[in-house]
């Protein structure tokens, strides 16, 4: 969980990002670059949710964090299929 601004208890009882059990993840893979949309579709949540939490947190992309996010989102097609070409098929 993100440091609160000082008076933060409405949104941590109202925020459904704070009530989520998923909390500490969706906020790393926001800096990492994921939008709130995804994100919203992946846990359940409102993207305005999402996107409402990391404004009234404060939170910060990390550009290191972006730039492996795309890199690795670049390679996985390729890492897959290189996967598939050497695991034996089963019959």
């Amino acid at each position: 969980m993100a440091k609160l601004p000082e008076g933060a208890g409405r949104h941590i009882t109202q925020c459904s990002v704070c009530q989520h059990a998923e909390e500490d993840e969706i906020e790393r893979l926001w800096r990492a670059g994921r939008s709130s949309r995804s994100l919203g579709e992946t846990y359940g949540l409102h993207k305005t949710a999402v996107a409402n939490h990391a404004k009234y947190l404060a939170l910060e992309r990390s550009l290191d964090d972006i730039l492996l996010a795309v890199i690795e989102r670049a390679l996985l097609p390729s890492i897959t299929k290189r996967r598939r070409q050497l695991t034996p098929t089963r019959r």
